[in-house]
């Protein structure tokens, strides 16, 4: 990326604070300054900056309550806002300081490493402050603490900082992930796709109705992992029960898929894979046949009946809810369709149609298996004997039909 380079007037050189960093690291180019200025003159600078805000884990919320007790200070004692507010902190590519000129600059470089690392809720107060307020001499009061760190340079560096500055509520892993383009692929394999926008990569996401997006990216990726033959081989018995049982384990496969750069060859399938996630939850009456509409009477907590549920993937509406432990050893049963070839991996049966072609042999062993848990999720889905056994029945489903 072409280098973006900002600078800023300082109103005295007391206004630049070199600080000492640990020994030996200023030699690894790490370097670190605290800085006060105008902060109408840093907004003045927006243009550049919204390309780099990518880092930063949260989208800034101005029905919070912090959101809104920055703009009353802004209006109501402009001059008290440096004091108020912790400021922002930046990662930079290089900083210097002009002190014959009072002024110092700082060049971004790279949208995944430099840009405003905490204090998005600040960048964006300000923003909206000073795009509407009318009093000029007030603008000229309001000043701004920033700390510039310069020298970290790598995704796993930068995750760090960002995750330990954002303590005032815990940053989800999923966040920093997005953060460091690690969903980059996902994106690509749903774009065009009807529920793209619906899709949430971080904290706060809403849509262009501000509404809060119904998909979160942790869903997609326990899916993709649901389907990593790599890790979970069809004729092997290590079988997928993390992608239900831990989120944590999940993002942590998928990073490591990422590094390995094994991403693109599992998010191609994606669109197939959730469109036979809603079509299972769709099937289910079917697949349950007269013991679906019973299950809520003895256990009102697994079949719970709503106005409309909706889903997303095939643009359908039920009027029940499915827990995610009912269907997840049966959809990544599936993954015995996949076959590869030349390092292209690709289903050899459009999941859904086999689906529906294969509904009643699918659904005996599933009834069976499910019945015999009581119809309670959690065993039923951390249940190893109930993963293989879908895995085996439908192994022989496939090959039966070929």
């Amino acid at each position: 990326m072409k280098d973006v380079v900002i600078t800023l007037p300082v109103f005295d050189n007391d206004a630049v604070k070199k600080l000492s960093v640990v020994p030996g690291h200023e030699k690894k180019g790490i370097k670190s300054f605290v800085v006060t200025v105008n902060a109408m003159a840093f907004i003045n600078q927006a243009d550049k900056l919204d390309a780099f805000r990518a880092i930063n884990p949260r989208e800034p919320r101005r029905s919070s309550l912090a959101w809104k007790a920055m703009r009353e200070t802004l209006d109501d004692s402009p001059d008290q806002f440096f004091y108020r507010n912790k400021g922002l902190l930046m990662l930079a590519d290089d900083f210097v300081f002009d002190n014959k000129n009072q002024s110092i600059t700082i060049t971004l470089n790279n949208r995944s490493f430099h840009g405003i690392a905490d204090g998005g809720h600040t960048y964006d107060v300000l923003k909206d402050y000073f795009s509407d307020s009318t009093d000029e001499l007030a603008k000229d009061e309001v000043y701004l603490k920033i700390e510039f760190l310069v020298g970290f340079n790598t995704r796993e560096s930068v995750t760090d900082i960002v995750e330990s500055r954002n303590t005032a509520l815990q940053v989800r892993k999923e966040t920093l992930y997005n953060m460091m383009n690690v969903f980059d692929d996902i994106k690509v394999a749903v774009d065009g796709k009807p529920y793209q926008n619906q899709i949430s990569y971080s904290e706060y996401e809403t849509d262009d109705d501000g509404r809060v997006k119904k998909i979160k990216v942790a869903d997609l990726v326990g899916y993709l992992v649901a389907y990593n033959i790599d890790k979970y081989p069809i004729e092997g018995e290590n079988v997928p029960i993390e992608a239900y049982s831990s989120k944590k384990k999940v993002l942590e496969t998928f990073e490591k898929m990422f590094d390995e750069k094994n991403v693109a060859k599992y998010t191609r399938l994606l669109p197939d894979i959730v469109e036979l996630w809603d079509n299972i939850n769709l099937n289910m009456p079917k697949i349950l046949g007269d013991d679906f509409r019973t299950i809520e009477k003895r256990s009102g907590d697994l079949v719970v009946k709503q106005r409309r549920v909706l889903l997303p993937y095939i643009d359908d509406e039920v009027d029940y809810a499915i827990p995610a432990g009912w269907i997840y050893p049966l959809f990544a049963s599936f993954r015995n369709l996949l076959v590869e070839d030349n390092g292209i991996l690709k289903f050899s049966k459009n999941p859904s149609e086999f689906l529906e072609e294969n509904l009643q042999d699918i659904a005996l062993p599933y009834k069976k298996a499910l019945k015999e848990v009581g119809y309670e999720p959690q065993t039923f889905a951390k249940s190893r004997l109930v993963w293989t056994t879908l895995d085996l029945k439908m192994d022989q489903l496939v090959r039966n039909k070929r």
